[in-house]
């Protein structure tokens, strides 16, 4: 899906079998250029249980990990230290 002013957003899915839930939204500028991208993991429930952030200007993407009681109630945020190598991360 792309606007009229260069920014693009492609969108990616889990498998039948996972209910094809989001996997990722990944957002580029004119000529492709990155500029962010989130991922998504899920309990057997299918509530969100990650959420990564990343963008090319910090060095460091975020990785959010939630708890939560129930399918409305989040009770815990807790940030996930991560580390970079090779282009991928590793939680």
């Amino acid at each position: 899906m792309a606007a009229p002013n260069g920014l693009a957003a492609a969108f990616s899915y889990l498998p039948n079998a996972q209910d094809r839930r989001l996997a990722g939204i990944a957002h580029t500028g004119p000529g492709g250029v990155a500029v962010s991208a989130f991922g998504y993991g899920y309990d057997a429930d299918g509530s969100i249980t990650r959420w990564t952030q990343s963008q090319p200007f910090h060095t460091v993407p975020e990785v959010r990990g939630f708890s939560q009681r129930g399918q409305e109630l989040i009770i815990d945020i807790i940030s996930v230290p991560v580390t970079l190598f090779a282009g991928f991360i590793a939680v």
